[in-house]
């Protein structure tokens, strides 16, 4: 099964979340602590999925992963 991806990005004066894909943005916040906070329960809802935050220089500074990893393998 394959993980579902969603980002936090910053889009001018405001933050975006959208999912892995998809053009156009699930929704938009004023802070990014609000972005987060709303990206972070829907991830944990979805079971299955990845939260991937970045900065303003689109950065990613931080992820979340829900749901069981896949399997690790050595390299």
């Amino acid at each position: 099964m394959q993980r579902q991806r969603f980002f936090i990005d910053a889009d001018h004066d405001q933050w975006v979340l959208h999912s892995e894909g998809s053009k156009r943005p699930l929704r938009s916040f004023k802070t990014k602590r609000e972005a987060v906070a709303y990206g972070r329960a829907m991830a944990r809802k979805r079971g299955h999925s990845q939260l991937v935050v970045k900065s303003r220089n689109h950065v990613i500074q931080t992820e979340w992963t829900y749901g069981q990893d896949p399997e690790r393998f050595p390299g």
